[in-house]
């Protein structure tokens, strides 16, 4: 398993696009190639 590591501007535009409603969890994820509890993490501490 490897760690990335993503720049907050990249988070930020994640968790944007995931408290818009403007794509699924699945589609987040698969798009930003994360994983899912990573965005849930991401949403909870922004």
């Amino acid at each position: 398993m490897s760690n990335k590591v993503y720049s907050s501007q990249f988070k930020q535009e994640v968790v944007t696009a995931y408290k818009n409603e403007d794509f699924s969890v699945k589609e987040l994820t698969e798009r930003f190639q994360i994983p899912k509890v990573t965005l849930y993490k991401w949403d909870r501490d922004i």
